[in-house]
């Protein structure tokens, strides 16, 4: 109680004592001390009449209780006061309040307001009082499986709804589920409820009850909607089979590991439920969270297909019924002569029609009524069942799967035929690229078990097991199962659903091989069907030869070259492509990341380029300045060596050094035709210093350090430098006789011809450069490159 709050007085009826009731609890018998008479105190608590208790938790007390403002019925539920004045269970109590209070479902307890009174606080909810699960099971001791698969979908649909504003429960039990009526479930009592999302960081205690705790909260580990999964599994199991998975009476750490670390098996202690139902709650069970459902709805599917089954199992099962006798005691005695006599006669008449079987009846016939039953019902699908594979065949995927599905709706459809109809709808689902509802299918074939102990269908009974549970697996599964599967038989079709699953899943490398084992396989009759599907094989190998024609492409290159020639392969792949799905989309993200790799190499070249480019232009400059002046004085080698040596980055660059050292070797070839033209006896030819000196008349030769005039006093050197570029043309003129072949004859008029362009005698050498093309094709294909460049020296 707050200190502002006065004291709470009541009168007592008996003798009008005034009593301090601040301390009793609510509704608490009191005796006066006064007279002594009991009296029930606190009736009225803020604006709620309190009516009668309803249970009591750990926490707290829940009441039935009058709302006087809005004249309704509720169920008042109050923290003890212990407790009331401690701020963390306040604020726990609180948030269960506005926890549940977020959450409107028709499955879970719907809370209408909080407060306090006299420091009590207070929670006003719902009041559902049909009883609990726990109150059923105490009466009842096993719960009819129908029923517990019915509680189990709406408790897990309260849960989802739930779990989309980010809550989880951490507290499912039978006593935390509530009856409205005989077909309406709800979950209470959020008080160990917290955001999903800080789930993981609350230790330390073990919330929940020993029976229901889900494995990973033994070891502190995070939490999650799996863990309630666990405890709503336990929960069922336990109504179903009439006692708990685990019997733990101990909350020891060491204990509770010890049992949850078991194998669950609800088959074990209750073999008459169902193959579907044992099914659904072992899997919640797991000890490892990741192999439980991993979503709700994935799991409320499956126990409303458990249901249906058993619903279906009971409508055509025998219906027996209970007769009521009423007798006295005479006529038991009377009824008892009378039975003797009958089952005398009943005895006798047996003897004599045993041992008169064959004149009175002829050969014992003692036909099976259910076989008769299934292949009469059997003949009677198979049209339908061979024209819903007629249009897989075709192509027609959606249809077939519809019409297998509507076979499958039939009732009374025997087995294996019931196998094979939900087989084929998976098949054609997983055809039309609907890997969902393929699932399900297989996750019900999955769900029945198997369909027969007979030894004749064993076999046929564990193949469906066994391979519905590798469709339903998440991961692909490898190539390497074909050496496991016989391909003569109906085990062979499995290795076409198999490569069908890993291509869903994007595995071709484990699809295709096994799409080719399928190809091989040469199922028997009566298996030979199924070589029908050969073809829809042959369409999905077809496209993964091609997938595996261009893989390498899909990693790209790392140089532009490399990147254009993978776009254009997986272009044209893409184009040979025959089926739409998973390969078509993975070649579309490779287009996309190639074209867009493509570009952002383009991008990058083209920026280091002009980059590289604009660092050339100030070298380029001065290489000219360089060479214009070594051209001049016709020092051609250092002029060679001077441009082959710098360091220019562009391409354009790198184009034009390449261009200057092709005309250097040009040039220094010229020179050294001249030299060696002049050796044998010279020219008359006049030459003529730059300077304007008079250069007597004589013979003309050179070497390479000199030009020397032969004069008959002696020899006059000059220095190549000296000498004007007209003399050097004149003497290379002379020097071209009309004895050459025509090979030497080009490639001097060739070399001239670049000596002339150099030296600025433009007409001249061009003249000379076509008519040296003429004569030989290499000049004609260098012709146009050496002009482009002309002006360089």
């Amino acid at each position: 109680m707050a200190e502002s709050d006065p004291p709470l007085i009541e009168t007592c009826p008996a003798c009008g004592a005034l009593i301090d009731v601040s301390d009793a609890e609510p509704l608490a018998l009191l005796h006066c001390p006064s007279c002594g008479g009991g009296m029930r105190v606190r009736k009225q608590f803020d604006h709620f009449e309190l009516q009668e208790v309803l249970g009591a938790g750990g926490m707290g007390a829940v009441y039935r209780a009058l709302d006087a403002n809005l004249h309704r019925n509720v169920a008042l539920k109050l923290l003890r006061k212990e407790y009331s004045a401690n701020e963390e269970f306040v604020v726990q109590f609180q948030n269960e309040a506005s926890i549940t209070a977020s959450i409107n479902h028709p499955n879970v307890v719907k809370v209408y307001s909080s407060g306090n009174d006299h420091g009590l606080i207070y929670i006003a909810m719902e009041l559902v009082d049909k009883g609990s699960l726990d109150d059923l099971m105490t009466l009842q001791g096993k719960i009819a499986e129908v029923q517990v698969l019915e509680v189990g979908a709406q408790i897990a649909a309260g849960l989802n709804a739930a779990l989309q504003r980010g809550l989880i429960h951490r507290d499912i039990k039978p006593g935390n589920i509530l009856f409205a009526d005989a077909h309406t479930a709800k979950i209470v009592d959020f008080g160990l409820a917290v955001l999903q999302e800080h789930a993981g960081k609350i230790g330390g205690e073990v919330w929940g009850t020993p029976y229901y705790v889900a494995p990973e909260k033994l070891d502190n580990s995070p939490e999650d909607f799996r863990s309630d999964m666990y405890s709503l599994g336990a929960t069922l199991f336990h109504a179903v089979a009439g006692r708990p998975p685990f019997e733990a009476e101990t909350a020891s750490m060491v204990a509770l590991k010890h049992l949850k670390s078991q194998v669950v098996s609800l088959q074990a202690f209750a073999p008459e439920v169902s193959s579907a139902t044992a099914f659904v709650i072992n899997k919640t069970l797991n000890k490892d969270p990741a192999q439980r459902y991993q979503s709700y709805e994935e799991l409320i599917e499956h126990l409303n297909y458990a249901r249906s089954e058993v619903l279906k199992r009971q409508a055509l099962g025998p219906h027996t019924r209970a007769r009521l006798v009423l007798e006295d005691a005479g006529d038991q005695k009377t009824m008892s002569w009378i039975t003797f006599g009958m089952v005398a006669v009943i005895v006798l008449g047996g003897v004599l029609a045993f041992t008169m079987r064959d004149r009175l009846f002829g050969p014992p016939d003692k036909p099976d009524v259910a076989a008769q039953q299934a292949q009469k019902a059997a003949v009677r699908l198979e049209p339908r069942y061979q024209d819903a594979r007629q249009l897989l065949i075709k192509g027609q995927h959606k249809d077939a799967g519809a019409a297998f599905h509507a076979l499958g709706e039939v009732a009374g459809v025997p087995q294996p035929l019931y196998n094979w109809i939900t087989f084929h709808e998976g098949f054609a689902l997983l055809l039309d690229g609907d890997e969902k509802n393929a699932r399900t299918a297989f996750d019900g074939i999955m769900i029945r078990g198997k369909f027969s102990d007979d030894p004749a269908q064993r076999r046929l009974a564990q193949f469906f097991v066994e391979f519905s549970q590798a469709m339903t697996a998440d991961k692909p599964v490898p190539a390497s199962v074909a050496r496991d599967y016989d391909k003569s038989n109906y085990w062979s079709i499995g290795l076409l659903l198999l490569a069908l699953k890993d291509w869903h899943l994007g595995d071709f490398d484990n699809a295709g091989p096994l799409f080719r084992q399928f190809q091989s396989a040469s199922p028997h009759a009566p298996d030979d069907w199924i070589a029908q599907y050969k073809d829809i094989a042959a369409t999905y190998i077809g496209d993964y030869t091609v997938y595996r024609g261009v893989s390498d492409a899909f990693k790209g290159g790392a140089t532009l070259d490399e990147q254009k020639r993978a776009l254009g392969l997986l272009k044209t792949a893409r184009g040979d492509l025959k089926l739409a799905g998973p390969l078509t989309v993975k070649f579309d993200a490779a287009l996309k990341k190639l074209s867009a790799d493509l570009g952002d190499i383009e991008a990058r070249q083209a920026k280091e380029m002009s980059e590289q480019a604009t660092a050339d232009v100030p070298l380029l400059i001065e290489l000219r300045q360089k060479l214009g002046a070594l051209s001049r004085d016709y020092r051609f080698a250092e002029a060679r060596a001077l441009i082959a040596g710098a360091k220019l980055r562009g391409e354009k660059g790198q184009r034009e050094q390449a261009a200057l050292v092709r005309k250097m070797e040009w040039l220094i070839k010229f020179r050294a035709q001249l030299i060696g033209d002049l050796a044998p006896g010279g020219c008359t030819t006049p030459v003529s210093r730059k300077s304007g000196a008079a250069v007597p008349i004589g013979t003309v030769k050179a070497t390479d350090a000199r030009v020397e005039i032969w004069l008959p006093a002696g020899i006059l050197p000059i220095p190549w430098a000296d000498i004007t570029s007209e003399s050097l043309i004149a003497v290379a003129q002379s020097l071209i006789k009309p004895e050459l072949d025509s090979a030497a004859a080009a490639d001097r008029q060739w070399a001239l011809g670049v000596f002339e362009l150099t030296t600025g005698h433009k007409t001249d050498g061009e003249a000379h450069l076509a008519t040296a093309a003429q004569a030989r094709n290499e000049y004609k294909e260098a012709l146009p490159q050496l002009l482009e460049s002309d002006g360089g020296g």
